[in-house]
């Protein structure tokens, strides 16, 4: 959870059942619903300890396909979008709150997406 790597990952899928079973399978993980969420979401776990995610994708995802996020942690989600618009990315989402910390979806001046979270509890 340091600045620049990695802190996340989910699947972002239209058949979250489907997608669970397989990676779950795949894996040898666990799996069960993530009570709260907006959506619908399982985690993803090993002995009781979360690896991923997976989410439903809502009709207001249009024609997005389906697609893994990766997610990387950064000290300040205000600079780190400063320094994505600085460099020639963009951001496509953000900066927004959730329960876990202060995040953004962005892209790179190629066109890969990721998102940054400024994990909650953690100094800005």
């Amino acid at each position: 959870n340091e600045h620049g790597a990695m802190a996340w990952s989910e699947v972002n899928t239209r058949d979250i059942d489907r997608a669970t079973s397989f990676y779950r399978d795949v894996f040898g993980l666990e799996s069960s619903p993530m009570e709260g969420s907006p959506a619908p979401y399982n985690m993803l776990m090993r002995s009781g300890e979360p690896q991923a995610g997976v989410m439903a994708m809502t009709p207001e995802w249009g024609d997005t396909p389906p697609h893994w996020m990766p997610y990387f942690a950064v000290d300040s989600i205000d600079a780190s979008v400063k320094a994505v618009t600085d460099n020639g990315g963009t951001v496509a989402q953000g900066p927004f709150d959730t329960p876990y910390g202060r995040m953004a979806a962005i892209i790179d001046p190629q066109g890969a997406a990721l998102s940054i979270i400024e994990l909650a509890g953690q100094p800005s």
